[in-house]
């Protein structure tokens, strides 16, 4: 997809330039100022699909992360000695270590890239 929000970029510099020099009879000039307006919608459509999928994974991802830690919450408040307590604290502990970590990766090679 982001290849192809490249391809469509240079395209519609492409024929923007094509269009304001005037090449080829009318037919084509029209070609070229319509594929100018509709590339970058096409481009803008294909960034939204793929902000849609990254929001719904994370959406999911996060869904799953609140159900767990509400299940560790009720073990925990369920703790019947210290060394329960402790482990499960210790589990809740490393289960939100993870996703930090998981978040920090994701991020850092998460290129910012032009709309």
């Amino acid at each position: 997809m982001t290849a192809a929000s490249y391809a469509l970029f240079g395209l519609t510099i492409g024929a923007a330039l094509l269009h304001v020099l005037s090449v080829g009879n009318e037919l084509l000039e029209s070609v070229f100022a319509f594929m100018a307006v509709i590339f970058p919608a096409i481009a803008a459509s294909i960034t939204a699909i793929r902000t849609h999928r990254d929001y719904l994974r994370n959406s999911m991802r996060s869904a799953e992360m609140v159900r767990h830690l509400k299940e560790l919450k009720m073990k925990i408040a369920d703790a019947r000695n210290h060394d329960e307590f402790t482990a499960l604290v210790r589990e809740a502990e490393e289960t939100m270590l993870h996703e930090s970590e998981d978040w920090r990766v994701v991020m850092r090679f998460h290129t910012i890239e032009p709309v």
